[in-house]
């Protein structure tokens, strides 16, 4: 009896500890991903956030950050993709719903555009009222 409570202490101390160092890894990725973003360098973002979503794919910036470089390298439908997994992930994220917004504006789906812009302004995005404006006004 007691031999089956060390070996399962120490499968579930194994466990995780793995667990933490994936977070880790995960968060090196994601850290390294969002410099490279900062600094222009969006394919090789892309690169790094893939890792991390690889390694944990419930990281809601990590979708956010990847979509927004797979939209400034000219991927719209595939930054659409990563800013929906975003907000399946945290609906509450204003940065992936204004950030989707823009792409489906560019996309020719206005009306997906203007409903995101004001999710992300009702949420608190301090540019969509903006961008609203600046693309609907005409339609007022």
């Amino acid at each position: 009896m007691n031999k089956i409570k060390f070996t399962t202490i120490l499968m579930l101390i194994l466990f995780l500890s793995s667990c933490s160092n994936s977070n880790k890894e995960s968060s090196e990725f994601f850290k390294s991903g969002t410099a490279k973003f900062a600094s222009g360098n969006y394919k090789e973002a892309i690169a790094e956030l893939d890792k991390a979503l690889e390694i944990n794919p419930k990281l809601p910036k990590a979708y956010c950050f990847r979509g927004s470089a797979k939209y400034l390298s000219g991927n719209v439908n595939g930054a659409i993709a990563d800013f929906n997994n975003a907000i399946k992930l945290d609906p509450k994220d204003n940065l992936s719903y204004y950030r989707r917004g823009l792409a489906k504006y560019d996309i020719g789906d206005k009306n997906g555009a203007r409903l995101d812009l004001e999710k992300a302004d009702k949420l608190g995005n301090f540019d969509a009222k903006s961008m609203i404006e600046a693309y609907f006004k005409k339609d007022k």
